[in-house]
């Protein structure tokens, strides 16, 4: 139905790979990880406090 065309230099707008090979979305997937990392660890101290808690 549509068709985008992307203009730009290939390192902004992902060139033949597309957009999922730009920057912006290498950029963004990288915070991605990091934030569900911190949470991740965040988690796991919460947990770690609990049992130890727990277990006196």
């Amino acid at each position: 139905m549509f068709h985008f065309q992307l203009a730009g230099p290939d390192w902004l707008t992902g060139g033949a790979f597309g957009l999922e090979g730009s920057i912006v979305t290498t950029t963004v997937f990288l915070i991605g990880i990091g934030y569900v990392s911190v949470m991740l660890r965040r988690r796991q101290r919460k947990e770690r406090r609990s049992v130890e808690q727990t277990n006196g």
